[in-house]
């Protein structure tokens, strides 16, 4: 990652007190890959990802911080950077109930760079405020800021019973 090269030509760098042979002959290669970003900016999404195709697609956001291995057989709607924040919305091949009916989902990752002084929790509060029937969980003892919201929408209550959402 560029990055870590970065990092690794700065401490060459301070050990050494000059240049050392990784960043003579491809630093700026590496540098020129760092773009800069404007949290309160808009960007398309060609603008802020990279895809790479293999058995799984890889698509990396420097800007947002994150890399995401999606399998080659599912849909992908990928959305550019506005509102401070970015979208994937993933559905993959269905899956059948145990009555054998097929499944359909779709997986929604929203990626949302933060307001000063914003918490998460508050964030994902108002995001799903309409819903009343809304739990958080507390998955790890280790990491106390960590948690799940659970959410259940009831006109889909039957989707697990009859693979349908109604």
């Amino acid at each position: 990652m560029p990055s870590h090269c970065i990092y690794g030509m700065a401490q060459v760098r301070k050990i050494t007190g000059e240049e050392g042979y990784f960043e003579k002959e491809v630093g700026n290669t590496v540098i020129k890959r760092m773009v800069e970003f404007d949290k309160d900016s808009s960007y398309d999404k060609k603008e802020i990802w990279t895809g790479e195709s293999g058995d799984k697609d890889i698509f990396t956001s420097r800007p947002l911080g994150i890399k995401m291995l999606i399998d080659t057989s599912w849909n992908l709607d990928i959305y550019g950077y506005s509102g401070r924040q970015s979208a994937f919305v993933i559905t993959p091949s269905s899956i059948k109930n145990a009555k054998g009916k097929g499944i359909s989902y779709s997986i929604a990752l929203i990626m949302k760079v933060a307001d000063s002084g914003e918490r998460l929790v508050d964030y994902v509060d108002k995001l799903i405020a309409k819903h009343p029937d809304k739990k958080t969980i507390l998955f790890s003892n280790r990491y106390k800021t960590w948690f799940l919201m659970k959410l259940r929408i009831k006109r889909c209550t039957k989707i697990l019973e009859e693979g349908i959402c109604i």
